[in-house]
């Protein structure tokens, strides 16, 4: 896994992270440290 966003998960209050996972781009969206769907 890699991941794709300039800013950490920890640096990023809210808002989408992207990693790569053997090809796949998936983005997850952070919501104030939790993890949530858009």
């Amino acid at each position: 896994m890699v991941r794709l966003s300039a800013q950490t998960w920890e640096e990023l209050y809210a808002g989408m992270f992207l990693v790569d996972i053997e090809g796949w781009s998936i983005t997850i969206f952070n919501d104030c440290d939790e993890l949530d769907y858009s």
